[in-house]
């Protein structure tokens, strides 16, 4: 057994390595490359748990569940990239589930990787931004700072009377029936925050009134003010969020535009430019988030746009996030915190 646990780790590290490389180097994850490690990793998991790990298959299955809808949500809303979601997946299905994390009875799995990810990925965005003010020697604006604790505190009051209401409706009308342990309750609250700033219809005043008036009601009714399963959730949220609004007010870079490669994300000012220009096949207008990168065939034509009477020499693009690194940062702190700690 051991044999085949060092041999998932090999197979975890090497891949993950690679593909921060190349995801850094040429902003792409191959498929091929994860295909490789799922191949061999899929059949070293039947030995590991048929023969000696029967006993984790619930805890793996649920982990790999949860892990594999997270990242096709966050892909969905354009907050990772579709190479990014299928990493995690390949670290779910590869990652023996004999290594989880174990803390109060619950096995955190790759959703802890994913957790450790969006962590290293808020401080990147902490310290690139400061390196940028430096670099650029941008003024310090307290108006900026009051607007961003604005938006945070917005934010946040929004997303606890969803989760509020969420644990309203579970306590009283399902756990009866169906009690969901921790880690589901962190992953249906995860997902309830990071959509509801995807859809804008959640954020509507009617609607963010009327979810007001139902946690009011129902406290009213029950006689129980419901605060959360676990304090720590809304921790939790506020990193949510806080990592949200810098995703979304991330840095942007001036290119040339010869240099407009596959991949990467124009700004939305830069292709505001292109409507008024004859050459055909110019991507529409940004909306500055993974949705927007550009084909090999938008890249050519851009780059032809900047030879033109009308186009211009350089361009700004959205700076993309390496996740990948932050997932393989993730993994390898996992691995430490559950060798050394738990």
């Amino acid at each position: 057994m051991i044999i085949i646990q060092i041999s998932l780790f090999a197979i975890l590290l090497a891949v993950s390595i690679y593909v921060s490389i190349t995801d850094l180097c040429r902003n792409t994850i191959q498929n091929k490359i994860l295909l490789c490690a799922v191949v061999p990793g899929a059949i070293l998991d039947f030995v590991y748990y048929y023969f000696f790990a029967r006993n984790y298959l619930k805890p793996y299955f649920m982990d790999l569940v949860i892990v594999s809808v997270i990242s096709i949500l966050l892909y969905a809303i354009h907050i990772i990239a579709g190479g990014d979601s299928k990493l995690m997946i390949m670290l779910a299905i590869i990652y023996p589930a004999g290594w989880y994390i174990e803390i109060y009875t619950n096995n955190y799995g790759i959703i802890g990787v994913v957790f450790l990810a969006f962590i290293y990925g808020f401080v990147f965005l902490i310290i690139d931004s400061i390196i940028i003010t430096v670099k650029y020697k941008k003024e310090f604006s307290y108006k900026a700072l009051y607007k961003g604790f604005a938006e945070f505190f917005k934010q946040y009051i929004v997303d606890i009377l969803y989760v509020v209401a969420f644990m309203q409706i579970y306590c009283f009308f399902i756990q009866e029936f169906l009690r969901l342990n921790d880690v589901i309750l962190y992953f249906v609250v995860f997902c309830l925050v990071i959509s509801i700033r995807r859809f804008k219809i959640l954020q509507q005043k009617v609607l963010v009134i009327s979810i007001s008036s139902f946690d009011i009601i129902m406290t009213i009714i029950t006689k129980h003010i419901v605060v959360s399963f676990n304090l720590k959730t809304y921790g939790i949220i506020a990193l949510i969020v806080l990592v949200r609004i810098a995703l979304s007010q991330y840095n942007y870079s001036e290119i040339k535009t010869s240099d407009v490669k596959r991949g990467m994300i124009l700004s939305m000012a830069t292709t505001i430019l292109f409507q008024n220009s004859r050459i055909k096949g110019l991507p529409l207008v940004s909306t500055e988030d993974l949705k927007s990168r550009l084909t090999i065939e938008e890249a050519e034509i851009v780059n032809r746009w900047g030879k033109s009477a009308n186009g211009q020499a350089t361009v700004y693009i959205v700076r993309k996030m390496p996740f990948a690194i932050f997932l393989t940062l993730g993994f390898m702190t996992y691995i430490f915190l559950r060798v050394v700690i738990f």
